[in-house]
């Protein structure tokens, strides 16, 4: 996928900052798909992220993008309850906090 994603994204560099920056829901949900950990980072802490976008990161190998995930305050009720019981303490902390908790 990232093949893909480089040719119609551009670099890894670009693609990053396009992850911090966009608007674009479809961007963001193509780039959560990015093998680059800078890139889904980005994606996860994009508040433009769509409630499916971020359930779907939720389940991120890096603790760093669930955490992202977690303090996300589009993250959906179910993806929440999901972090809630993640292996990593740190991301179950950031995941009480929310109001979908």
């Amino acid at each position: 996928m990232s093949k893909y994603l480089q040719e119609l994204y551009g670099d890894e560099t670009t693609r990053v900052k396009l992850a911090f920056d966009s608007e674009d829901p479809k961007v963001l949900h193509d780039l959560s798909q990015d093998a680059c950990l800078a890139v889904r980072l980005e994606v996860a802490g994009n508040e433009n992220a769509l409630p499916q976008t971020l359930n779907i990161l939720a389940g991120d190998k890096d603790n760093g993008v669930r955490l992202q995930v977690a303090g996300n305050f589009n993250t959906p009720a179910e993806a929440i309850k999901k972090l809630l019981k993640d292996s990593s303490s740190a991301v179950r902390e950031e995941a009480s906090y929310s109001d979908h908790a």
